[in-house]
């Protein structure tokens, strides 16, 4: 348990994403339980990523992008990977309306 209101976490997570996007990407491991979020502590130590560039996807695209991603791991390994994102206007807010990962 968090000392974290649940709609505290959901108002703060649909700055970055849709409700979509957050209802199918941020709900695991995560519950609202009498109003507060608790989370699932699986004992992994969690997981680093750094982003390296961002370039728009095809030649005339304002709103889907690529973004070329870093998954840094526990033994400082790099994998790396191509996302495929896309952006919306959400309430006045540019925030993910989906992503491939």
């Amino acid at each position: 348990k968090t000392n974290i209101k649940y709609s505290d976490y959901k108002n703060a997570m649909l700055n970055y994403v849709t409700e979509s996007i957050f209802n199918d990407k941020f709900l695991f491991g995560f519950k609202n339980k009498d109003g507060f979020l608790y989370y699932h502590n699986g004992g992994a130590t969690g997981s680093e990523y750094r982003v390296d560039d961002i370039r728009i996807k095809g030649d005339y695209s304002d709103s889907r992008y690529i973004g070329n991603v870093v998954s840094i791991n526990v033994d400082n390994s790099e994998e790396k990977m191509n996302v495929e994102f896309g952006v919306t206007n959400n309430n006045g807010k540019c925030v993910i309306d989906y992503c491939d990962i």
